[in-house]
């Protein structure tokens, strides 16, 4: 069978990627350090602390503290919570990470779909295996991932801290862009998917032909 370019880009690219298995050992650590995270986060003292500013409509709003020759310190501060619910508790940043329970657990799952997939894409394996299956479930998981931190930035945190503080306080936020390029990379990794699982049929059919 006369080699074609598909066959020599594979060739190629088993021979130049012997850093398959050190990434493989690196998501297996990645996910052992997640997990390291979630037990400092939700082990020890009780409870959640979430920065927070006052309200437009607040008495507290641009309230001085400080007034300094380079600028003012306005009046912020530290929302506690002793006894959060298992909702604040999963969507409420960490104490000690500052990351949510949610996201992290995002992440651990990618770990896990990542450690199932190098493998099938090892040496003399590499394009030979469907993998598109599990890029689409990557995909999926990271738009689930980027709809669910819009919403707890735009909508659940804001609201939550407001009805905690009788709208007195908010939460500090900022314009998630990184989420944004987020939701794209997994729209990437879905049409990916179906354009592997495409060329994956033809060459069997191909192959079938031959």
């Amino acid at each position: 069978m006369k080699p074609t370019l598909f066959h020599f880009v594979s060739k190629s690219l088993a021979e130049q990627f012997p850093l398959l298995p050190r990434l493989w050992q690196n998501f297996i650590g990645l996910l052992l350090f997640c997990l390291i995270l979630m037990i400092l986060d939700y082990s020890g003292e009780p409870g959640i602390t979430i920065n927070v500013k006052p309200t437009d409509t607040s008495a507290y709003a641009n309230k001085e503290i400080t007034p300094y020759p380079g600028g003012t310190v306005y009046l912020q501060g530290q929302l506690k919570i002793a006894k959060p619910t298992l909702t604040q508790a999963f969507l409420f940043p960490g104490r000690f990470t500052g990351i949510d329970l949610v996201t992290l657990l995002c992440i651990s799952a990618g770990c896990i779909i990542m450690i199932i997939a190098l493998p099938k894409l090892q040496q003399q394996h590499l394009f030979r295996k469907d993998i598109s299956s599990i890029l689409r479930l990557l995909g999926f998981l990271i738009l689930f991932h980027g709809v669910f931190f819009l919403f707890r930035t735009i909508s659940y945190l804001p609201g939550e801290v407001e009805r905690l503080t009788n709208h007195a306080f908010t939460c500090i936020r900022n314009f998630p862009l990184i989420i944004w390029i987020e939701l794209y990379a997994g729209l990437i990794l879905l049409a990916t998917a179906s354009i592997y699982k495409k060329a994956m049929q033809l060459q069997e059919e191909k192959d079938l032909t031959i």
